[in-house]
């Protein structure tokens, strides 16, 4: 996956909040968006990303849908849900990562306030792309709150 210097050095400064509980997923999106030239903060709960939106502001956050079941309610929809209800002045993309493929899932993430839906397996390139789309685009689901 070529990125050029110029990209990553626009990219500087620019963090994606990743949201994954998968240890060898999230190491793997990392190290793309890392590549690309961009910031990457890992949590492996919502309720963890809810409280790092407290402290950084993302261009987009990415984010599995099967998070730990321990959390109950607390899967990426519910994660994405309380995103947009809680800052509602967050204008970062969300992007769904899963492996779940189906119309009725992706009409449950645009329901939530996601963007766009990436299936796995991933792609590096594919997946940066997408970020790039979704950054180049602003969100596609715009929401008057």
């Amino acid at each position: 996956m070529q990125v050029s210097d110029e990209d990553k050095k626009r990219r500087q400064g620019k963090t994606i909040l990743l949201v994954d509980d998968d240890p060898t997923v999230a190491d793997f999106v990392k190290l793309i968006l890392q590549h690309a030239g961009f910031n990457v903060v890992v949590v492996p709960t919502g309720q963890e990303a809810l409280a790092t939106l407290t402290r950084i502001t993302p261009v987009a956050i990415l984010m599995d849908v099967n998070l730990d079941p321990r959390e109950r309610d607390w899967d990426g929809y519910e994660t994405c849900s309380r995103i947009r209800e809680n800052y509602r002045d967050l204008d970062a993309p969300v992007i769904f990562v899963t492996v779940r493929k189906t119309q009725a899932d992706v009409k449950r993430a645009v329901q939530v306030g996601g963007d766009y839906f990436v299936t796995k397996p991933l792609r590096a390139d594919k997946l940066l792309e997408r970020v790039v789309h979704a950054l180049g685009r602003g969100k596609l689901n715009r929401r008057n709150h």
